[in-house]
């Protein structure tokens, strides 16, 4: 509950004392940069995209899965048609 600061007011003149809390930071996706991919999938990556994979989310799992390059090349092709 974040009560607003009239109610704020009101329960602190009645003895209550508010504290503040914050979430967990928000944590970032790791980058594909960060994952270490086989050189032929850099290779490849770098052909068809530019240096702009290694900025890009990693998807779930390892590079070695075959929902990673699923993901990782419906991704590319997103991309290339301007998505």
């Amino acid at each position: 509950m974040n009560p607003g600061p009239l109610a704020r007011r009101s329960l602190e003149a009645m003895g209550y004392r508010l504290w503040v809390r914050r979430g967990a930071a928000p944590v970032a996706p790791p980058r594909l940069a960060d994952r270490g991919l086989p050189p032929a999938l850099r290779a490849r990556l770098e052909r068809w995209v530019g240096a702009l994979w290694q900025e890009w989310p990693a998807p779930e799992g390892t590079p070695r899965d075959a929902a990673f390059k699923r993901a990782l090349w419906r991704r590319v092709r997103d991309w290339r048609r301007g998505g």
